[in-house]
């Protein structure tokens, strides 16, 4: 067929090109002969991807990190921020953010080696600071990020500041969470219409500007960190 023929031309541009020397751990290993057999699934060159319903878990601290790097790209009004070990390129957790209304941030999107999902959390409240950071504005949360959010709720250490039916960013989404038979409506809208904030922690200055460095020294291409975050965010939900 035209299609398949496209399609075989185009990989193969890729294949000719430098596209394994930029990302020796491509995420589909039956296009990637460096990569042998297709490997189990869950398995990618990056590792196993933290599923779902271990987003709850007993999370990584941060002070067991310091050998990684934390990069991010504040250019436009998404913002993402990849946690990940430079030496090997491996990347440990992915959080995408985008501002809201009054400059407040919501979570779009994560992604995380299993004991990073929360870690990835903390990280963009940290990163937001003042401006604080709420569930994803559309309500498209499944059951375990619900879950994840009551435990940030719960959590003494980290700071809510509710939000109430008039201000710009209350909202009611129609979307199923809120029929978790496990929690009321009532306890479900209390955990979405909240802003969480936790201020920086030294460490995760030196995260961030060991991050800021390597990209000012070029010692990684921050569009390809971007790109690859992407892939494994990607491998995540396949």
């Amino acid at each position: 067929m035209i299609i398949r023929k496209i399609i075989r031309e185009e990989l193969q541009k890729i294949f000719e090109a430098d596209y394994y020397d930029r990302f020796p751990d491509f995420l589909d290993p039956q296009f990637n002969p460096q990569m042998g057999s297709y490997p189990p699934v869950g398995m990618h060159a990056y590792g196993t991807m933290v599923k779902e319903e271990e987003l709850d878990e007993a999370m990584t601290q941060i002070g067991d990190i310091q050998n990684l790097t934390l990069i991010i790209d504040p250019r436009g009004e998404s913002v993402p921020m990849i946690l990940m070990d430079l030496e090997t390129g491996k990347i440990y957790g992915v959080i995408d953010m985008h501002k809201v209304a009054q400059k407040t941030y919501d979570i779009v999107s994560v992604a995380a080696e299993k004991g990073f999902g929360p870690l990835m959390y903390e990280f963009a409240m940290m990163y937001a600071n003042t401006n604080g950071v709420m569930p994803f504005r559309s309500g498209d949360i499944t059951d375990s990020a619900a879950d994840v959010w009551k435990k940030f709720y719960d959590r003494s250490d980290i700071k809510k500041v509710p939000v109430t039916k008039g201000d710009t960013e209350w909202s009611y989404p129609f979307d199923s969470f809120l029929f978790d038979k496990d929690k009321s409506t009532e306890e479900m809208l209390d955990l979405f219409n909240t802003k969480y904030y936790k201020s920086p922690t030294p460490e995760f200055n030196e995260l961030v500007l060991k991050g800021q460095q390597a990209v000012k020294d070029k010692k990684l291409d921050l569009y390809d960190v971007v790109e690859r975050a992407g892939n494994y965010f990607s491998a995540r939900y396949s």
